[in-house]
């Protein structure tokens, strides 16, 4: 017999992050059913109320289940359940769990011929966020606008703040926004002069001035940069000089090698110690059994797989395997796919002599390609996602959310988007900015000796900081991190012990979580801590379930 409506309750609040996974061809033309986030990374405050909200897309009629532990507590009909006008159910939990108490909830809807369900984690405790934080959107093309004309600068103040804001150009108080009520989330301030051609400005935004909590971003006036790192002129007509067999088809029976997507004089691993460029390479696998591409075919799925540190674009046939062999299957529940896995450049190891990073935009670079030349390759531009794992994941978080096109630059490929649908990781630094992350996480002893031959970056705009690149349109993101949230700032002890994993933080997911919040797109964003699930299948049914190219 289903449990009572409040047992239910419990169990509808306690579940709300990670998609129950089936094989990535049963997605073909199945209902979603997708449970919202709710605290922070499916994190709640001790036995306080909290609200579960959830979407099955398309909507079917007919029941819904409601599983806790693996219990069916509750079935009840959807016409019977609060649901706004967005198309998202609703259920409340009002008694709140009791600290670390963890409850696993699942909702499926019946739906024909398999049911489809959700299923997540959640528990009670605390975790550790950032502090108020103003951040300051990328101006311009990157970071240049049009001499003597006036532009806006966009910024988000991350908690609510009755503080006056400070307006800095160059360090020089230039204007003050007096608070008349409560201010968070998306602002805007207008610069009415523009800058000259050449001239070049530090603008800092700061609330709260006791504690000096400040944005910054550098902007300059004139043309931005021209034809970085472009690759030489493609012809699809070359691809069959690139292409090579697999000797036992598995997963696929021949793919293309080595394709250069970008500066083919560029070395993306400098320690092989060889002193020869490798250039900006990926290999394509098409989902059809020969791994060819069929120009004749509905225009395919892309998916561009970043590795991890220490690794390459060729793990895709060793270690790697299963995680290809996933992918291609997707081709099963509708248009075909293409995987593109990339070699590329580590934002914070290779460096330059001044210590700024010798790339930070590779992955872009490899979109604004697949866009130029997608009807060449038979690619749809607006169905391009984003796989990575560790230093992979990173890079691919900050290729999410960042748009590089220059509609001025010299090169047709850089002046196409860098835009993607969608992107899923596994423990994704979400910022690369050393000074932000040692304020916000570290204990100050802990702080003064992380990452020293790094720069400060005060600034947050050397070596990539993903989170204020966030908008209203900002991708499909599904964040999965091994560790645990951190409750407190990281102890020097802790660091060397190594108790505590730095840079696979799943606190960097938290803020992500919360700008995506302030915007007003966190149906949009998934973060799960803890995670122990098969990362293969979950990228897997993550595009499956998101692709334009789905039945």
């Amino acid at each position: 017999m289903p449990a009572p409506v409040c047992a239910t309750q419990t169990i509808l609040q306690a579940l709300t992050l990670g998609l129950l996974l089936s094989s990535p061809g049963a997605f073909a033309s199945d209902p979603i059913v997708k449970i919202f986030g709710i605290g922070q990374g499916f994190v709640v405050p001790p036995d306080e109320r909290f609200k579960i909200q959830y979407q099955v897309i398309p909507e079917v009629s007919g029941n819904h289940s409601f599983y806790l532990d693996n219990t069916l507590a509750l079935v009840k009909d959807a016409s019977q359940i609060e649901h706004n006008t967005s198309g998202a159910y609703s259920i409340s939990y009002p008694t709140g769990l009791a600290q670390d108490r963890l409850l696993e909830l699942r909702i499926c809807v019946e739906a024909v011929p398999v049911q489809v369900c959700d299923q997540v984690s959640i528990r009670a405790g605390q975790v550790l966020l950032p502090g108020q934080t103003i951040e300051l959107s990328p101006i311009g093309v990157a970071g240049h606008v049009p001499p003597q004309t006036p532009f806006d600068i966009d910024y988000t103040i991350l908690k609510p703040t009755t503080s006056d804001q400070l307006f800095y150009i160059d360090d020089v108080l230039r204007g003050r926004r007096t608070a008349s009520s409560t201010q968070s989330g998306p602002q805007t301030a207008g610069y009415p002069g523009g800058l000259n051609d050449g001239e070049k400005r530090l603008l800092r935004i700061c609330v709260d001035e006791a504690s000096a909590t400040c944005g910054y971003a550098e902007v300059a006036g004139g043309d931005p940069p021209n034809g970085v790192d472009v690759p030489e002129p493609f012809s699809v007509a070359d691809l069959p000089n690139y292409y090579q067999v697999v000797a036992d088809c598995n997963p696929t029976c021949g793919y293309y090698s080595n394709v250069y997507y970008g500066d083919p004089g560029v070395s993306w691993v400098p320690e092989r110690g060889d002193g020869l460029p490798d250039g900006l390479r990926i290999d394509l696998y098409y989902s059809g059994a020969d791994g060819l591409l069929n120009p004749n075919a509905a225009a395919n799925t892309l998916i561009i797989y970043a590795h991890s540190a220490g690794s390459n674009k060729e793990s895709l046939l060793t270690k790697n395997r299963t995680l290809l062999r996933y992918l291609l299957e997707i081709a099963d529940s509708g248009a075909g796919v293409v995987v593109a896995s990339a070699d590329f450049r580590h934002p914070l190891k290779q460096l330059e002599s001044d210590r700024t990073p010798s790339s930070v935009a590779d992955l872009s670079y490899l979109v604004q390609f697949a866009r130029h030349y997608a009807a060449a390759l038979n690619i749809n531009p607006d169905d391009i996602f984003l796989v990575g794992t560790s230093l992979g994941a990173g890079v691919a978080v900050h290729a999410a959310v960042r748009e590089i096109a220059n509609p001025s630059d010299i090169s047709p490929v850089r002046r196409s988007s860098s835009a993607v649908r969608g992107v899923i990781t596994r423990d994704a630094q979400t910022s690369f900015a050393t000074h932000w992350f040692r304020s916000q996480f570290l204990e100050a002893p802990l702080a003064a000796i992380y990452q020293p031959n790094l720069l400060d970056d005060e600034a947050r705009s050397i070596y990539g900081h993903a989170i204020a690149q966030v908008h209203s349109n900002s991708p499909l993101m599904e964040l999965l991190y091994i560790g645990r949230y951190v409750d407190h700032r990281v102890t020097q002890a802790e660091y060397l012990d190594r108790t505590v994993d730095l840079v696979h933080l799943p606190n960097y997911g938290l803020a992500m979580e919360a700008q995506y919040r302030l915007h007003g797109i966190n149906e949009r964003i998934r973060l799960i801590e803890r995670y122990t699930g098969n990362f293969a299948h979950d990228a897997a049914r993550f595009v499956a379930q998101y692709r334009l190219g789905r039945q």
